[in-house]
């Protein structure tokens, strides 16, 4: 196993790296040179991205849970009951591998809805699925399902920090939930004290689905950065944290999710329900047609889980992800009492007046959105 404080990735501005995004903004524009970023490019470069492996994807999942038992004293598995953490959670259980702790996460007391965005998926999926596998003997009675509550430690977090450090604790997924969340380690007791013991506790993120992208008849899949709603900059070079899918210590996955991908849109007509002309960012394929036009189509959120998660079940409630990360209908509880986010608003602000759209996806339409993505190199399926 990799350890070492670049495995979630960092920009670079010429030859210095960084795990900042905003600090990479504030070097670029005193030199005048552009900023990338680079996700395991050393580990990933060694590959032939051209060739298929040929373990099939839950072979690889399984292999992914025994790697992380092998490795660590203490495994905390993050279940939102969305597809990816869903089929993360299966990936261990199909594995025979022991799970300490599986842990949701809800904003019930502060927002009073059980329907709201962050929370349904939570009660009506997580909650009911993991109380399943208990009633059919297929969870350990020694894991413990840990349901959190943020409300109260993202109202401590506020207090605890110090807002000028504020930028630099998040790059793409800015947003005082995801900062609340990389930072539970400070306030679990359990979990401190485990640490303090020497015990290796890691957290374990069902992060992300592969980019696949099409551009003159080859496809290409990227890494965006976008880690940081799973590890932070604050965080990343301390603790034990584990991305399960998109990992250097078993490339193969990441490479054989895109090759499944690439297959699926390379050989589907133009009319195949997986498809459709919204952008998702999931996959992207351009399909000629016979009047010399073209269209250019993208693949479907719950498509691509029905292509490469074998556990993916499509009856259970999966919540579509918000495209508004910045002020997220996740944390609308908290941005919208400005006596409790007077501060975050503030940063907000003077972000978009420092970098405006040099760090900023502005939509005129729908106002403050997310950020601006930075991609890694390509990588070549074909």
């Amino acid at each position: 196993m990799i350890n070492y404080p670049y495995k979630f990735g960092h920009y670079r501005v010429g030859t210095v790296n960084m795990f900042s995004k905003v600090e990479a903004l504030e070097v670029s524009a005193q030199h005048n040179r552009p900023v990338s970023w680079h996700y395991n490019d050393e580990v990933f470069e060694s590959y032939d991205w051209t060739q298929e492996p040929k373990s099939d994807l839950g072979h690889l999942y399984k292999q992914r849970a025994q790697q992380i038992q092998d490795h660590y004293d203490y495994i905390v598995v993050f279940y939102s009951g969305g597809a990816d953490s869903h089929n993360m959670l299966e990936s261990f259980l199909h594995a025979g591998v022991h799970i300490d702790e599986i842990v949701s996460c809800h904003s019930f007391s502060a927002d009073k809805d059980r329907n709201s965005w962050y929370n349904k998926e939570i009660f009506e999926t997580a909650i009911p699925y993991v109380q399943s596998l208990r009633d059919q003997k297929r969870l350990s009675n020694d894991t413990q399902h840990r349901v959190i509550d943020m409300s109260g430690i993202t109202m401590q977090v506020v207090q605890d920090i110090n807002w000028l450090d504020f930028p630099y604790m998040a790059n793409s997924a800015i947003s005082i939930n995801n900062i609340a969340r990389t930072s539970l380690r400070k306030y679990i007791t359990d979990w401190a004290k485990l640490i303090d013991q020497g015990r290796k506790l890691v957290l374990v993120w069902g992060h992300d689905k592969p980019r696949i992208m099409h551009d003159n008849g080859r496809f290409f899949l990227q890494f965006l950065d976008i880690v940081d709603n799973c590890v932070n900059p604050w965080t990343q070079a301390g603790w034990f944290d584990e991305i399960f899918y998109t990992t250097p210590d078993l490339p193969e996955i990441v490479i054989k999710q895109a090759h499944v991908i690439k297959n699926f849109l390379k050989t589907c007509s133009d009319s195949h329900p997986y498809l459709d002309e919204e952008v998702s960012g999931l996959g992207h394929v351009v399909k000629h047609q016979p009047d010399g036009s073209w269209k250019s189509l993208w693949l479907k959120q719950d498509a691509q889980s029905l292509l490469i998660y074998p556990w993916f079940d499509i009856n259970l409630y999966y919540d579509k992800k918000s495209r508004d990360i910045i002020y997220s209908a996740r944390d609308i509880w908290f941005w919208s009492d400005n006596n409790i986010s007077k501060k975050y608003h503030a940063v907000i602000n003077g972000l978009v007046n420092t970098f405006g759209d040099t760090w900023l996806n502005y939509n005129s339409a729908t106002g403050i959105r997310a950020t601006r993505n930075v991609r890694s190199k390509k990588y070549w399926l074909d």
